[in-house]
């Protein structure tokens, strides 16, 4: 009796020994598992690829379609056990059309090293209000376009990126170069089920500028040229009178429809070589200001006219067309001086 109450005792507490075993075994194992981050709910860190640039060429700048061309040379770093491939799945958002050739990859030194070249038109809206003193930060704007932040983030390699020292652009040069690490944030989740309805997404950005800056005035000489011209004949009109007597001739105001003529013609040329419809420029300026000598000439000569029938003396007249002579003279050379050095200074 006794040897059989003391069996039944021993399978007890080995019953009792093997739950608490199994316990203890539950217990470390899904502590273990919380500590080393192998649990479902465990946050993986996101993998971190360099980025760097290296410009080749840049050309065939568009003021009409705001545009340029730009040639280069991409790289990325990342970790060798990566299956990410940054150079393959990130976008140019601010490309009108790119191609890439010559994409390599391999591991040296521990680093999965990838490199492709690019060649792409890219939109840029060029501000020439300050022609031909102007300089423009032209940009291009790189994004992922597969993982967002919580995957995958770049990091511009500032150190090694530049562009060709040699490079030679007609009537421009650069004057800066970056690559600056830019995330973009969308005001939606692209439907993505791991984040909240209504929320936003991150990823990984970069923006190359390149700064340049206008080296030549000759474009501004010929595209104002008409304009200068038209006001020296506006100048000339003001003494067609002088040796025509009492007989106000009517060749003046056919000079001064001539000019008139010429100098809209000409603004709106120029307005299309430029690009800059709704924009007004430095080059718009000195056309408007030269429409308005015209005007005014225009004014006085049919103020002699009416005078001239009224008995004024022909004496008299001369020295009003005098006067008006010097003060647009001086207003004109006055203020094409103060537009001039204002988009200089602001250029």
């Amino acid at each position: 009796m006794r040897a059989g109450r003391s069996a039944r005792y021993r399978r007890a507490n080995l019953n009792i020994s093997a739950v608490i075993v199994i316990y203890l075994a539950l217990f470390s194992g899904g502590a273990a598992c919380r500590a080393t981050g192998a649990g479902p709910a465990a946050k993986q860190k996101a993998e971190n690829s360099i980025i760097g640039a290296y410009l080749m060429a840049l050309h065939d700048f568009d003021f009409t379609n705001r545009t340029f061309r730009a040639d280069m040379w991409l790289w990325s770093h990342s970790s060798p056990r990566s299956k990410r491939k940054p150079l393959q799945t990130m976008e140019f958002t601010n490309a009108q059309k790119t191609s890439a050739s010559l994409f390599t990859e391999e591991v040296k030194g521990g680093v999965r090293w990838e490199q492709c070249k690019i060649c792409g038109t890219f939109r840029y809206h060029w501000d020439l209000r300050n022609f031909p003193f102007d300089s423009h930060n032209l940009e291009i704007h790189i994004e992922e376009g597969v993982d967002d932040v919580r995957a995958l983030t770049y990091e511009a390699d500032a150190k090694d990126s530049t562009h060709v020292k040699e490079l030679r652009l007609d009537g421009w040069k650069i004057t800066d170069f970056q690559i600056i690490s830019h995330p973009v944030v969308h005001s939606s989740t692209f439907g993505d089920p791991a984040l909240s309805s209504g929320s936003v997404s991150k990823y990984a950005g970069l923006i190359i500028r390149i700064t340049v800056r206008r080296m030549e005035i000759m474009s501004y000489i010929k595209l104002t040229a008409v304009a200068y011209i038209s006001f020296m004949l506006t100048l000339l009109s003001f003494f067609l009178h002088m040796d025509g007597g009492e007989g106000f001739s009517d060749s003046r105001m056919t000079l001064l429809a001539g000019a008139l003529f010429a100098t809209v013609m000409n603004m709106s040329a120029a307005s299309s070589a430029l690009g800059t419809w709704d924009t007004m420029t430095l080059v718009d300026k000195v056309h408007i200001v030269t429409l308005l000598h015209i005007l005014f000439a225009a004014f006085l000569a049919v103020l002699a006219r009416v005078l001239l029938s009224k008995g004024v003396s022909v004496r008299r007249l001369r020295k009003m067309d005098l006067r008006a002579a010097a003060l647009a003279t001086i207003t004109f050379i006055g203020t094409n001086g103060y537009m001039v050095i204002r988009a200089a200074r602001a250029g």
